[in-house]
């Protein structure tokens, strides 16, 4: 079995972020209009790539980058299509990123006087809303980036090419010979 590797993987998913980025600028740009619609969509918008990455998983075997770039996940020893538990699995760490995310956002947000929210214009208010974000907020992006350092290491030097989530999930991804597009 052909296993895919780091570029091949790391190809699909700025491809998936091409494919989400639409939905989550719009998310963004309905956040810009009232503190209220920010609070309410803080989690939706943090969540778009994790819903996204799991629901297509579980359905198709692989997110559209990944049919694309001719791969699909499959689960370890039998190499068969994942249920919804491996996809659940494997796609736990953006959840728990975008829970994180989104909670702080919300954190930004409150702590934001009504009179200042409204003052800007709504495509600056994106901003402040960053500008407002807790220390927390550069936490939880180093630990995010250790996560992938550590994952992106796993997926080089291990037999099967598998990162943190595919452990975790117990799955490999495997080269396919079409892109089985839908």
């Amino acid at each position: 079995m052909r296993y895919g590797g780091f570029w091949r993987r790391f190809a699909a998913s700025l491809i998936d972020s091409l494919i989400v980025l639409p939905i989550t600028m719009a998310v963004v740009y309905a956040q810009g209009f009232s503190q209220q619609l920010g609070i309410l969509l803080a989690i939706p918008a943090a969540m778009v790539f994790a819903v996204y990455c799991i629901l297509a998983h579980w359905w198709f075997g692989a997110t559209l980058g990944k049919r694309l770039m001719k791969l699909k996940v499959v689960t370890e020893y039998a190499e068969r299509s994942i249920n919804f538990s491996h996809s659940l699995l494997r796609g736990l760490v953006y959840v728990l990123y975008a829970l994180a995310m989104g909670y702080l956002q919300i954190l930004a947000f409150q702590g934001i006087s009504a009179s200042e929210y409204l003052a800007l214009e709504w495509y600056m208010r994106e901003s402040l809303v960053e500008e407002n974000m807790l220390d927390w907020h550069q936490k939880v992006q180093i630990i995010a980036l250790v996560w992938f350092a550590i994952s992106t290491l796993c997926l080089i030097v291990t037999g099967k090419k598998r990162a943190l989530h595919d452990f975790i999930g117990g799955t490999v991804v495997v080269k396919t010979r079409n892109s089985y597009m839908l």
